[in-house]
């Protein structure tokens, strides 16, 4: 991935011609790395490479024409990327910075060659979370958090999307706050007005700087560590998240403030936005915020701009896997064996309690997991890792461990149906020549009466087991059809 966290680019040569320059190392530096992206990419070392508005000027200097891009703030580079592309459909994900963007398409599809990143290190930083804020439009808080941000020697950003009532909103800061400097900022300001503006708030000589959403990318300031956005609940996630990313740039904590007016009634998904924006704070949440916003808003037309769809009704992961089904018929290849769903029937409790997992993230991380095992090496893993990380598992836990066994064996003999009803389980075989006689009969043979076939449908196999427990029943089912392996 490569990104250039630069201030504006006026405000940067003027910064630089003034007598306060900006460090040298900070521009070589920078500099230095992406001349050896494209150094990498003339030679062909980089298959796929992620990254912000600079990766548009790449192609231009190292003579590689890019085929697809996928970059995050597309309105602010359509033309070019098209006219340099020479496919010109673009795939906009909604906020996925190059690091998370490179690993979402490194996990979810296949794809030749490697995605090598090269991030872009701010040494000897430790950042931290954003502390969130989410309440109805209150002067005294408002009062309170530029207060206490100025008082220690920072600087605010007051988002306030309308141009037309942008001074309306200076003057009424100004009489609450008469001793600080507070200036606006807007897209359609001069250009001249508008560097000085930004030089003078980079070099804090502006305390409060009222602004639309023209802060939304390439801002860094480390020394901005409280954000206000007022009509919070008119913004998308993604523009939430990345306007709550201009501050905490540094190792001071930030804080970012989204208000929403009095009194009045939000909307389903604004609510939805909000809930999720204040839960996911913690750094490096970019990844799970998207999957969020895709499931708000569905993941649309794969090939264009339109948002549709009912994603929330199957999930994402189910989504995706419908999807690759889907792709594998049309190209006639079929699904892998180890790809087929097996649907289970079976009386039990399993999920993962508070009390073991009790962060939503790690849960949800877990039952992906849980979901997407296929052998018996991949269950051997997850379970070490469980009892590393958080003991041993609790019964309900081990439940869905149990289940996960059961359907690797289900899948290595051909069974699409697995169901238990009044300690008689019913199993069905999608692929009875794949069975062997011999082992079938022997089965039958020595089970004492407790396993027989369905003289009327021969794919049908029934079971009598008198565990109580899932664990005992999984040792049995699997005592069993080994027999048949």
């Amino acid at each position: 991935s490569v990104t250039g966290r630069m201030p504006l680019a006026g405000a940067g040569r003027a910064a630089r011609a003034g007598p306060d320059r900006m460090p040298r190392h900070r521009i070589t530096r920078r500099a230095r790395e992406r001349a050896r992206v494209a150094v990498e990419l003339r030679r062909r070392r980089r298959v796929v490479v992620v990254g912000r508005g600079e990766l548009v000027e790449t192609p231009g200097h190292v003579g590689v024409r890019i085929r697809v891009r996928v970059v995050e703030g597309v309105r602010a580079h359509q033309t070019r990327l098209t006219a340099a592309s020479d496919t010109p459909p673009l795939l906009p994900p909604s906020l996925l910075t190059p690091s998370r963007a490179a690993t979402y398409c490194a996990s979810r599809y296949e794809m030749a060659g490697r995605i090598m990143a090269a991030r872009t290190k701010r040494s000897g930083i430790a950042r931290r979370p954003i502390e969130t804020h989410i309440g109805e439009y209150d002067q005294d808080v408002i009062v309170r958090a530029i207060r206490e941000e100025v008082d220690r020697g920072g600087q605010v950003f007051f988002l306030h999307n309308r141009i037309e009532s942008l001074d309306e909103v200076v003057q009424q800061l100004t009489s609450l706050l008469p001793d600080l400097i507070i200036e606006s900022a807007h897209g359609q300001m001069d250009s001249r007005k508008l560097e000085d503006t930004m030089r003078r708030f980079v070099h804090e000589g502006i305390q409060v700087l009222v602004s639309t959403t023209i802060i939304e990318n390439g801002i860094d300031i480390p020394n901005v560590n409280t954000m206000i956005i007022d009509r919070a609940d008119r913004y998308g996630l993604s523009q939430l998240y990345q306007l709550r990313g201009r501050v905490g740039r540094n190792d001071r904590q930030a804080y970012a403030y989204l208000f929403y007016p009095q009194g009045s009634a939000l909307s389903e998904i604004a609510v939805k936005r909000l809930k999720i924006i204040s839960e996911h704070t913690e750094l490096g949440s970019g990844f799970k915020v998207a999957m969020k916003d895709m499931e708000i808003r569905g993941t649309g037309n794969l090939l264009g701009r339109e948002q549709s769809g009912q994603l929330s009704s199957v999930g994402l992961d189910m989504y995706i896997r419908i999807l690759d089904e889907a792709i594998r018929d049309l190209r006639k290849e079929g699904l892998k064996e180890e790809d087929k769903e097996v649907f289970l029937e079976l009386d039990y409790t399993g999920f993962i309690p508070d009390t073991y997992i009790k962060a939503p993230s790690v849960k949800f991380d877990i039952y992906r997991k849980i979901a997407s095992i296929n052998n018996e090496e991949q269950l051997h893993s997850l379970s070490s890792e469980l009892s590393d990380r958080f003991g041993p598992p609790p019964e309900e836990v081990a439940n869905l461990l149990y289940i996960a066994q059961i359907k690797i064996i289900c899948r290595k003999l051909s069974i699409i149906h697995l169901t238990d009803r009044r300690g008689v389980v019913t199993i069905e075989f999608g692929k009875v020549a794949d069975l062997n006689v011999n082992k079938v009969m022997n089965l039958i043979a020595l089970s004492n009466k407790r396993v027989w076939l369905d003289m009327r449908k021969m794919n049908i196999m029934y079971m009598k087991t008198d565990a109580v427990s899932l664990k005992d029943k999984a040792v049995f089912l699997m005592e069993k059809l080994q027999r048949l392996l």
